[in-house]
């Protein structure tokens, strides 16, 4: 199973780099959030029964590391640019309206953010985020649509 799992970090290192890097904002902690999220899955391998799961498993890993730093972390006021790389449609926006959408996906709760966060970052399937945060894809459509709702009232009324 161990040879599995790092044949599926190596597959998937640049999925769980924007991942980590959508919830930190800076190149250093994102890669320190990768770098924990496989210290973590190696001690842990034995813990999944098929490794059809490996995926799933090891991206809930990295959330719940990301989420742990980013509650360590002062909130940040700005987008990072290295953020703005994987997230071309962004660009396009002012700066100000960047900020805004950024403060307002902030303001989610943890699994709203992961949700909007795997869904726009890294273009996974409904089912897929389920199988990730362990929870009924009926209840990630509704999170991610309550959740947008939430940030096009946080972007109306703050702008």
């Amino acid at each position: 199973m161990r040879e599995e799992l790092i044949a599926t970090l190596h597959e998937n290192k640049v999925a769980l780099y924007r991942v980590a890097l959508s919830y930190v904002h800076t190149e250093a902690e994102a890669l320190d959030i990768v770098q924990a999220t496989a210290e973590k899955a190696l001690r842990q391998v034995g813990q999944v029964q098929e490794p059809r799961y490996l995926k799933t498993w090891l991206f809930r890993i990295l959330i719940n590391t990301a989420i742990d730093v980013q509650r360590k972390q002062a909130r940040r006021n700005e987008i990072g640019d290295e953020l703005l790389e994987f997230m071309p449609a962004l660009t396009t926006l002012a700066p100000e309206m960047r900020l805004a959408l950024n403060e307002a996906v902030a303001d989610l709760g943890a699994k709203e953010q992961a949700i909007i966060r795997l869904h726009f970052f890294e273009d996974q399937t409904f089912a897929d985020i389920a199988l990730t945060l362990e929870l009924s894809e009926n209840t990630v459509k509704t999170t991610y649509y309550r959740s947008l709702k939430k940030l096009e009232a946080a972007l109306n009324g703050g702008m």
